[in-house]
């Protein structure tokens, strides 16, 4: 297998979206770009130069529909889904689209479930009231802590108290948190307007609760010479989730949040 390198790895990532958003708009579904891939768009009319991934939103009757396209079940295409409820070892409550034709090793750990991703998150109603919407939001960011408990190898933690803590919790198979956190995230699924809200990832409550205005309001913004859909008030989004988001981090923060290896197959 061969070694690609980072630029070549964000062409795949690009192919990704593109193919993505063809087929959003070949079936009458609806997405935004977010968190740093729309802070890309909006400051650098593509990737942080320092990123190398990206991330887009979806309601989740749209998301649904979407995992269910006959398309990812023809193995000839060169794209494929996975989700917790279809991988025996992915126990993340959001779904990736990824390049068959890529494989991945990431923070050390070969990956033979997927290659080269986009993560595509469902947005959900987080309660009625925001009392309500913050209390759901934060069980589920506690359940989140336990997901990546459950994948987390643990062998050289030298805490006994810790180690005992991640012991507990890894009984428990990771899908079993990705459940709760998607029934808590499905709670509300009658109400389209309420507090539309990552529920199922993302940052904390105080962040995540109320940041999405307007869904179904959208704009064209330029990303990598690409035209994609945004939030219309892409800024009272960006500026809830990360504050002043134009301006540039210092340089030592300037680091992508993830380490990955890609290879062609």
């Amino acid at each position: 297998m061969q070694i690609v390198n980072l630029e070549e790895t964000k062409k795949i990532c690009l192919n990704i979206l593109v193919q993505f958003d063809q087929l959003c708009k070949k079936n009458g579904l609806h997405y935004s770009l977010a968190y740093g891939t729309l802070i890309g768009a909006i400051r650098h009319n593509g990737f942080i130069p320092w990123d190398d991934d990206i991330d887009v939103i979806m309601q989740r009757d749209d998301y649904e529909r979407f995992l269910n396209l006959g398309y990812f079940r023809e193995e000839q295409n060169n794209y494929g889904i996975i989700h917790y409820k279809m991988g025996s070892r992915y126990f993340y409550p959001y779904a990736k689209m990824f390049d068959r034709r890529t494989c991945l090793e990431e923070n050390g750990m070969k990956n033979n479930l997927f290659g080269v991703y986009i993560d595509i998150f469902p947005i959900d109603s987080a309660g009625k009231t925001l009392a309500s919407a913050m209390k759901n939001k934060t069980k589920c960011k506690k359940l989140e802590k336990y997901v990546l408990v459950s994948m987390k190898d643990t062998k050289n933690t030298t805490n006994l108290l810790r180690k005992l803590w991640y012991s507990l919790i890894k009984i428990i198979p990771g899908k079993i948190y990705c459940d709760k956190i998607e029934k808590i995230a499905l709670k509300n699924k009658s109400d389209h307007h309420n507090f539309l809200t990552n529920m199922v990832w993302g940052y904390d409550a105080k962040k995540e609760v109320g940041a999405i205005r307007n869904w179904g309001d959208f704009s064209l913004k330029s990303f990598e010479g690409y035209s994609f859909d945004v939030l219309s008030e892409y800024d009272y989004f960006l500026k809830k989730v990360y504050g002043n988001y134009m301006e540039l981090p210092a340089e030592e923060k300037r680091v992508s949040h993830h380490s990955t290896i890609t290879y062609m197959k």
